[in-house]
């Protein structure tokens, strides 16, 4: 039976015509975005490379230093988890590398819990309909982004931001075991495949491939913000701000709420929906991970959406509650 057909011999959801036809107009869509950026950046080309150096410069300070080292050290510390975790899940090799994806993913921030589902796909551990429903809820916003920038450097409490990632974690983690009850309902017996520890070498070479794509979207979504920027003012900017790119959009709802266009818990309430969705800019780095084991897209979206009005509800409960 091929890879394409589940053990009870049906076709696997994302191989019907239906889904097949909501991926090519995904992909027609990232090319439509591309060939306009193409004419925004031919038709104004300071305002393209205002947004180019800011994008190096923002890839320089925060992403590479930030991201890299998790990079390296995740596939790693996943196979570590893994062979530590199939003792406590009875031998279950399956939920053992789903929780090896979670952990890492809440804890290291995007896109480390897609590499790690993807690496386990490809080494046989998961279905590719399995590694893709569990894409939403293995990806998050890091403590360290959350603590640092979100909670200290714009509402100048480290404990908003520790707030906001728990909201995020027990929504994630709902998420992830209900996901999980359904592949072990599926799937009773436990796969008896164990993926060896990857050489350091082979991680400093997948890292390297990882971070060139990641610091290609968050460039060229900065470029998208900066023609934001230019064209629109206020929540419309903060919101398409929000959409391409997550760290910018926090930025905005932070610079209204000190002008006075924004109440705090508002804006509080807006930039938790910008962390649950993550923006087309992390949606990119999380595709180019899945895109190495072929997994579809939609499911990713459709948790991301999810997650966005579930941290905004939560944190207008964190708002009344005097968290503010």
């Amino acid at each position: 039976m091929t890879d394409r057909k589940m053990k009870s011999g049906t076709m696997m959801p994302f191989a019907r015509p239906d889904v097949m036809r909501w991926m090519h107009a995904v992909s027609g869509g990232w090319v439509i975005l591309g060939l306009a950026a193409a004419v925004l950046f031919l038709a104004a080309p300071q305002t393209a490379s205002r947004g180019v150096r800011a994008g190096l410069a923002l890839c320089a300070h925060a992403v590479i230093p930030s991201v890299f080292p998790f990079l390296v050290l995740s596939p790693i510390a996943a196979a570590v988890i893994r062979r530590m975790l199939v003792h406590i899940c009875s031998g279950d090799v399956r939920a053992a590398g789903l929780w090896s994806a979670f952990i890492p993913g809440m804890l290291s921030g995007f896109p480390v819990g897609a590499v790690t589902l993807q690496t386990l796909c490809r080494g046989g551990i998961l279905t590719r309909a399995e590694a893709a429903r569990f894409l939403g809820v293995c990806s998050g916003a890091s403590p360290a982004f959350l603590t640092a920038y979100f909670g200290l450097q714009l509402y100048g409490n480290v404990r908003v931001g520790w707030a906001v990632w728990g909201m995020q974690c027990v929504l994630c983690l709902a998420g992830f075991l209900w996901l999980l009850r359904r592949c072990s309902d599926r799937h009773a017996g436990a796969a008896d495949i164990e993926v060896p520890v990857p050489s350091l070498q082979t991680c400093l070479h997948s890292a390297a491939s990882s971070m060139l794509g990641i610091c290609a979207s968050v460039v060229f979504f900065t470029v998208l913000r900066a023609f934001i920027c230019t064209r629109f003012s206020g929540g419309m900017a903060a919101l398409l701000c929000g959409i391409c790119e997550m760290t910018g959009g926090l930025g905005e709802c932070m610079a209204l709420a000190d002008a006075g266009m924004l109440s705090r818990p508002a804006a509080l309430i807006l930039s938790c929906g910008m962390i649950g969705f993550g923006g087309g800019c992390i949606g990119m780095q999380v595709s180019d991970a899945a895109a190495q084991a072929k997994l579809p897209m939609r499911y990713y979206w459709y948790t991301r959406i999810l997650l966005a009005a579930g941290l905004m509800a939560a944190a207008a409960v964190f708002s009344m509650g005097g968290g503010m």
